[in-house]
């Protein structure tokens, strides 16, 4: 079902800007396998699928800070983590995005998952839009987006 929080006119829209990892698609699986794979590199035992996945939702440096816990020896945890770029909530990337398709914010949307995606909108001062399908939309509460969805048809519905 379609709910609006804060109504706009989605004819307006020129640009839809995705959030990947249960928006799109369901990367659990190769997620568990990555982090798997650097706990082994670092010499460390690895974590059953289902830990793993509960701490999916917040970011790539978010998964592997809980991955790697609280380690003693900081100094791998720092080499693990130092390659990511600006992460959500950071509006980095939407307004590359839009500065790329030469998009007013007004008349773009962000559609993702979590609390986290509707932050990265409202900070790139975008519209929001929720998915309760993916991997956290239970965090959606926590920063109510513009419109909320229950499945990926109701965005053709929303746009139609």
């Amino acid at each position: 079902m379609i709910k609006f929080h804060r109504q706009f006119d989605t004819r307006g829209v020129k640009l839809l800007i995705f959030d990947l990892d249960g928006t799109l698609i369901d990367s659990r699986l190769d997620l568990i396998h990555s982090v798997n794979a650097m706990l082994r590199h670092f010499k460390r035992s690895e974590l059953p699928g289902e830990v793993i996945a509960s701490y999916v939702g917040d970011g790539a440096p978010m998964l592997v800070r809980r991955a790697l816990g609280d380690p003693k020896d900081e100094h791998f945890a720092k080499s693990a983590l130092e390659f990511f770029p600006a992460k959500k909530p950071d509006p980095l990337g939407a307004r590359t995005l839009l500065e790329q398709t030469r998009t007013r914010p007004e008349e773009a949307l962000i559609v993702g998952d979590s609390s986290i995606d509707v932050i990265t909108g409202r900070n790139a001062g975008v519209w929001t839009c929720g998915v309760t399908y993916g991997f956290a939309p239970h965090t959606l509460c926590e920063a109510p987006p513009d419109v909320v969805v229950d499945k990926p048809q109701e965005l053709a519905k929303l746009f139609g």
